[in-house]
């Protein structure tokens, strides 16, 4: 029994320390749940070394609670905050290896291709249209530009949440697949 707690307790101590980066409250509220489950686990009949296994390890389980912590926190609305989550979730699944550089790439491009248009089009309006090359010179072409690239703008912004949504998703579906198996 003593070599299964001390399974146990390797496990949650490693689980903790790959918390680091997390609050005190919040790291003992995950070791808590995880704790929980272990037990709830074992109750129910499974083997510790059966349980342990299907958590992952350590390290690999408290990436997930971070990429949730990352998303799911009420400040998560900084674009930055969800590219790291989802740096986070790349070195977790294959699918998000594929997924989140498309969409990181795609919101990028069309935000800063729209942003050219409408600069293209604000300077054809102010400098005129032939000077700037807009084809055919006129102002309705400037004003061609800068519709478009507020369309194009709105793509990229949409790629965005759309890579919000899915590193929401991934790390809620890569948490609860590790619990429930």
């Amino acid at each position: 029994m003593t070599e299964q707690t001390d399974a146990r307790s390797d496990y949650l101590q490693r689980f903790d320390h790959s918390l680091a980066q997390m609050g005190a409250a919040d790291r003992m509220e995950l070791v808590a749940e995880i704790r929980s489950h272990i037990a709830e686990a074992e109750q129910a009949g499974s083997p510790l070394e059966g349980i342990l296994e299907r958590l992952g390890t350590p390290d690999r389980l408290a990436r997930g609670y971070a990429v949730t912590s990352l998303v799911s926190n009420t400040q998560a609305r900084s674009p930055i905050r969800v590219v790291r989550a989802a740096a986070l979730l790349t070195t977790m699944s294959l699918s998000s290896l594929l997924v989140v550089p498309v969409l990181v790439v795609t919101s990028l491009g069309f935000v800063v291709s729209g942003v050219l248009a409408v600069l293209a089009g604000i300077a054809g309006l102010g400098l005129g249209p032939e000077t700037v090359r807009i084809s055919p010179p006129t102002y309705a072409g400037a004003m061609a530009a800068i519709a478009v690239g507020v369309g194009v703008i709105g793509v990229g912004l949409l790629a965005g949440l759309g890579l919000r949504a899915y590193v929401s998703w991934a790390a809620r579906a890569l948490r609860t697949a590790r619990l429930l198996n």
